[in-house]
């Protein structure tokens, strides 16, 4: 859904999508379901595109689509009303099992999305689930995002900064990559996610794209590194 400068709100599905899909996932799961934490930290962490499908299928068999669609209502995938519009989904009822798959496991088809949307759901993620007085996603869904997105760093798709911050903090975020179907330049990486201080305290939301530089545990995670090491070394 997205092209040329665009292509950064192409990879939403791997760095935002993700999240509020995983939100769905967590929260609004039948009895049951073969989702857990632990599930989820892996597909996060690992970027298991496979494992996604699989699970997406299952819940869909499971939860039924009008339930999932619902879902994605609620946390801000309406379905789209034009192809300006973002913040929202193609999905149908009506679509097939395999994109529907694609869909919720990798996000960059069928989802539309704003890095400004990605700020707030990750800024949520570091308040407990709240956005000012608006609660977001669960405390404990928050927690879960943010465990996942720092093992992304400590042992995921990123881990090749795992150790860039040394005693000034630490990174978590998930990384993104598209459109493929490799992950060598031309094709375009982002890493999203959160700067936690030497506390462990959540101080910055980033977003970091790298045009046609390959994956985004690549360059765009490099990119990220240092510009957290120069935040957390003047923070006050």
């Amino acid at each position: 859904d997205s092209d040329g400068a665009a292509g950064a709100l192409k990879l939403q599905g791997v760095a935002f999508a993700w999240a509020r899909i995983v939100a769905v996932w967590l929260e609004d799961s039948p009895p049951g379901s073969t989702v857990s934490t632990a599930e989820i930290s892996r597909l996060v962490s690992l970027g298991s595109d496979a494992d996604g499908k699989a699970l997406a299928i299952s819940l869909r068999r499971s939860t039924g689509s009008a339930a999932m669609l619902d879902g994605l209502r609620s946390f801000g995938f309406p379905r789209c009303g034009s192809r300006r519009e973002v913040n929202c989904t193609t999905l149908t009822a009506d679509t097939s099992d395999q994109e529907w798959a694609e869909a919720w496991s990798l996000g960059d088809t069928r989802f539309r999305a704003s890095p400004t949307s990605l700020r707030l759901f990750l800024s949520a993620c570091a308040n407990g689930g709240m956005v000012g007085q608006t609660r977001i996603v669960s405390a404990e869904t928050a927690r879960v995002l943010l465990y996942a997105m720092r093992q992304t760093v400590a042992s995921g798709s990123a881990n090749s900064i795992k150790d860039s911050l040394g005693a000034l903090g630490a990174i978590g975020g998930k990384t993104g990559t598209g459109p493929g179907p490799t992950v060598e330049p031309p094709t375009d990486g982002l890493f999203a996610g959160l700067i936690f201080d030497k506390s462990g305290r959540p101080r910055y939301s980033f977003m970091t794209w790298a045009r046609r530089a390959g994956r985004g545990g690549g360059i765009a995670a490099q990119i990220t590194a240092a510009t957290a090491a120069a935040l957390l070394a003047t923070a006050p």
